[in-house]
């Protein structure tokens, strides 16, 4: 009797493991590894070349001690060639809550525009929640891109986007972007200092209408367009926060023009009827070339392939 109690105490055990692991392996199955650019707030210069970076806002999204990263400059009117440049690399030496301390080797110290710098960032690998939905939003965050409203105020929460990214989510981002644009748009179209703004632009997507209109009929499609505009071309957003209003308008002034993502969209898109295909392939021959747009796309179905999603990754081929 005994013994069929044991047996039967020892096979619940062995249940009740087999379930918990179960469980934790499907626990670790709803993460994935993503590539992280942790802004640096501080930058300590002590003796004999150490160099100490100090980041107050991401320790606690599972970096770890020991953990390496390579440090890149940001972009500035003053010192734009700093923008993405690898300036050396890192070693997380210390977490403190929130807030990650990294010793780091730089390649060139003696040369100022070489060193590290308040806005620079530090590239980690993390861990993060896979989420059903990650929105252009999500993709911007993990290069350290923020905008802000008219009033300088956060449109979005790091880690709202990276751990509550929904669908819903952003499209209240961009219906707040909308307003804030019109708001704008309500501001200057009677001042003569804007002029310019309602000449008729003769190149890009909104030919043939003014800067002034677009900003007063903008949609959900166009703020898509130029945040994919900035997720291909990060280099003069990443580490410094913009006002949506601003950055969009500056787009439009600059025709709006396309990028890697909504030219593979459109390609896509024609697929199946020869005749615009070649046509759109031939009208936008020069930029697919000069911008190496089919490497990205590369990277871009590689992307989709590691997080599951194969047949976005085929359609991306």
């Amino acid at each position: 009797m005994k013994n069929s109690s044991f047996s039967a105490i020892k096979g619940f055990l062995v249940s009740t493991l087999i379930i918990l692991s179960i469980s934790t392996q499907a626990q670790v199955a709803k993460t994935v590894v993503r590539n992280f650019n942790f802004k640096i707030d501080y930058v300590y210069y002590g003796k004999a070349d150490s160099v100490y970076l100090f980041i107050y806002e991401g320790g606690k999204l599972g970096v770890k001690v020991g953990q390496q990263g390579k440090v890149f400059g940001t972009y500035s009117t003053e010192k734009p060639n700093r923008s993405q440049k690898e300036l050396g690399f890192s070693t997380v030496v210390k977490l403190m809550g929130d807030t990650i301390i990294a010793k780091t080797t730089l390649y060139k110290p003696t040369i100022v525009d070489e060193k590290a710098m308040e806005n620079d960032y530090l590239s980690l690998d993390i861990n993060l929640p896979q989420n059903n939905y990650n929105s252009l939003f999500y993709d911007l965050a993990l290069m350290q891109i923020t905008f802000l409203d008219n009033s300088r105020a956060k449109l979005y929460s790091l880690k709202q986007i990276l751990t509550k990214d929904s669908k819903a989510l952003e499209d209240s981002i961009i219906n707040r972007s909308i307003i804030d644009i019109k708001s704008i748009y309500d501001m200057v179209k009677d001042d003569d200092k804007y002029k310019s703004l309602r000449v008729k632009m003769t190149d890009g997507r909104y030919k043939g209408r003014t800067v002034l209109d677009v900003m007063a009929k903008t949609t959900k499609t166009d703020i898509i367009g130029f945040l994919k505009f900035v997720k291909s071309y990060p280099g003069k957003y990443i580490g410094t926060s913009w006002k949506m209003g601003e950055v969009f308008a500056t787009w439009v002034i600059n025709n709006a023009p396309l990028n890697n993502q909504e030219v593979l969209d459109s390609v896509k898109y024609y697929t199946n009827d020869k005749i615009r295909y070649e046509k759109f392939l031939l009208a936008n021959r020069g930029v697919i070339v000069k911008d190496e747009y089919l490497k990205s796309w590369v990277i871009i179905a590689l992307d989709k392939t590691n997080d599951g999603k194969t047949l976005e990754a085929d359609n991306s081929r």
